[in-house]
C-alpha cells in the first residue's frame, strides 16, 4: 500500500502523456495508479528491457537522463515500436553510441514533448541482480560479459569478529576479509546508510583497500546487508536509491519514502 500511495501522489503530477522508466514488474500499477505510460509491462516484454536495464545499471546518471529521454521520445515518434529495434538501426555501434550518452559534453536530444519520470522502489533490491542480467551484454557481438557480483543479507548474524551473512559469505571484521565460500577478498569499503528524520539519507564511508572490487553496504534503516562489486555499487539504482545520491541538475526528486524513490528527469 506504501507504494500504491507513492504512484497515486505521482497521478497529480504531470498529465498522462507523460512517461515512466521502471523495471517491467511494476508497469502496471503504474498505469493503474500513477495514470502514466511505460516503456515495458507484464505484458510487454522485448528488446527494450536492455533499454530500461542499462539506464538502471549503468554507472552514469547522465547515460541514464539522456537515455530515457531519447527512449521515450523515439518510441512516442515511430508509433510506438519497440525502440531499441529502432534505435540501434540508425545508431549500428550501440556501445559507442552509449558511450557517447555517457562522456560528450554535448548531444543531440530529441525535442522534449512531456515529462519523463524514473521509478525505483524499494522491492527492486530483491530483483536487481536479475534486472542487470538484461543489459549486461555485447549486442553487436551477443557475448555476455562477466556477472556483476550482488548479494542481499536479511538473515546475518553479528559477532565481535565475524558477521555472518548467510549464502556461504562472512566477514573477518579484524582483518577486512569478506570470505565468499573457499576465497577470501579484502574489503574496499564499509558504507553505512541511513534515513534521517528529515527523509534525507546520511552516509558514512569507510575506506579499508582502495583496489578492492567488493564493498559492504549496511542499510541500517533497513537492516540488510549488501555486497557489491564495483558495477553495482555504482549503478544508478543503487546510488540514487541506496546512498541517495543524484545530481541535481538532471533530476528531481518528487517522491521519497524508504519504500520508493521517483525522479523526474530535467533534460
Amino acid at each position: 500500500k506504501y507504494e500504491v500511495a507513492s504512484l497515486d501522489k505521482l497521478s497529480k503530477e504531470g498529465t498522462d502523456r507523460d512517461y515512466v522508466i521502471a523495471w517491467w514488474d511494476y508497469g502496471y500499477p503504474i498505469w493503474y495508479y500513477a495514470d502514466k505510460n511505460t516503456l515495458i509491462d507484464g505484458g510487454k516484454h522485448n528488446h527494450d528491457n536492455f533499454i530500461v536495464s542499462e539506464i538502471l545499471t549503468a554507472d552514469s546518471q547522465l547515460e541514464a537522463a539522456r537515455l530515457s529521454r531519447i527512449a521515450v521520445e523515439t518510441y512516442v515518434k515511430s508509433g510506438y515500436k519497440t525502440v531499441a529495434d529502432t534505435l540501434f538501426k540508425v545508431h549500428t555501434n550501440p556501445s559507442e553510441f552509449l558511450r557517447k550518452l555517457r562522456t560528450e559534453k554535448t548531444v543531440d536530444l530529441p525535442e522534449k514533448t512531456r515529462e519523463i519520470y524514473l521509478y525505483l522502489p524499494y522491492r527492486m533490491l530483491n530483483i536487481f541482480s536479475t534486472v542487470a542480467i538484461f543489459s549486461n551484454l555485447d549486442l553487436l557481438t551477443g557475448e555476455k560479459y562477466p556477472s556483476p557480483f550482488y548479494f542481499v543479507s536479511r538473515n546475518f548474524k553479528d559477532t565481535p569478529d565475524t558477521l555472518y551473512l548467510g549464502g556461504g559469505l562472512q566477514l573477518d571484521k579484524k582483518k577486512g576479509l569478506l570470505q565468499i565460500g573457499k576465497q577470501q577478498f579484502p574489503l574496499k569499503q564499509f558504507v553505512t546508510t541511513s534515513l534521517g528524520s528529515d527523509g534525507n539519507h546520511v552516509t558514512n564511508i569507510q575506506t579499508i583497500e582502495p583496489n578492492s572490487p567488493l564493498s559492504l553496504v549496511y542499510m541500517q534503516s533497513y537492516k540488510i546487508f549488501l555486497v557489491l562489486d564495483e558495477k553495482m555499487y555504482n549503478s544508478n539504482y543503487i546510488q540514487m536509491f541506496v546512498l541517495g545520491h543524484y545530481d541535481k541538475s538532471l533530476y528531481e526528486l518528487v517522491e521519497s519514502t524508504p519504500y520508493a524513490k521517483i525522479f523526474k528527469i530535467r533534460i
